[in-house]
């Protein structure tokens, strides 16, 4: 087993115990509301390294199809994408809560960082996101070296 596996195994397990322990956030959070995380599939194909983000409910702008409370940037080495974003939740629904029995759907700001594979390389300005279904969905292609350059965001367009 090479050490890079054994890095992915350990994250994979660090993700998990995040994911188990997330409906004790309110109880041991000193700060809740803080910072919520979607969940994250991070996957390669022949020719892509495709980060798809579950995230339903953002706003999409109707004039333009941007997401203008996300942003997304990729690190100046191309190690590490960044979400950032906020989900809004229409105050109308909020009138005549009387008690809650479930609470799992989060909103307020999110914010995830994603470390990428050691070893893909990927081409910064051809980058694209876009939403739909739910779905925020990064598309990175892969490229033979990696060029290091400052902070690149990348635009999002929603359906």
């Amino acid at each position: 087993m090479s050490f890079t596996r054994y890095e992915d195994v350990i994250r994979q397990m660090e993700k998990e115990m995040e994911r188990l322990t997330e409906g004790w956030r309110g109880f041991f959070d000193p700060m809740p509301g803080r910072f919520w995380q979607p969940r994250t599939d991070v996957y390669e194909t022949e020719r892509n390294l495709v980060v798809k983000v579950e995230a339903a409910g953002l706003r999409v702008d109707p004039d333009t199809g941007s997401l203008p409370d996300v942003r997304v940037d990729l690190s100046p080495d191309g190690r590490v994408l960044t979400i950032r974003g906020q989900r809004v939740e229409d105050c109308g629904e909020c009138v005549g809560r009387v008690r809650w029995y479930r609470f799992e759907i989060y909103f307020g700001p999110f914010e995830i960082s994603i470390p990428l594979p050691g070893g893909v390389a990927v081409e910064r300005e051809k980058i694209t996101g876009s939403y739909k279904d739910g779905f925020l969905i990064v598309i990175l292609p892969k490229v033979a070296r990696a060029e290091r350059s400052v902070v690149h965001t990348i635009p999002v367009t929603g359906d």
